[in-house]
């Protein structure tokens, strides 16, 4: 049974020798990047445009202008996104 181990263990270390793993100089391979979970992203994005509204109503507001009631809108529904994100 200890032969067969044996033979085991030194098939398994003659494959891995044979592997194109090219040089890694003792590193650990890792995989290529990959993509940013969907949520992340999507949270990401929310917070974005929520700064972008929130701009466009301060500079505005700062100019004595009236603010577009669809800013006003969106920014209600995105500070119910943003702030669950942030809790």
């Amino acid at each position: 049974m200890k032969e067969n181990i044996e033979k085991q263990e030194d098939t398994e270390k003659h494959l891995l020798d044979k592997l194109p793993i090219g040089d890694v100089s003792g590193s650990a391979i890792k995989p290529p990047l990959g993509l940013t979970p969907k949520k992340f992203h999507d949270e990401r994005v929310k917070t974005e445009r929520f700064n972008e509204v929130c701009g466009a109503i301060a500079r505005y507001y700062d100019a004595g202008l009236k603010i577009n009631i669809e800013w006003i809108q969106e920014y209600n529904e995105l500070v119910e996104c943003v702030d669950k994100h942030y809790r």
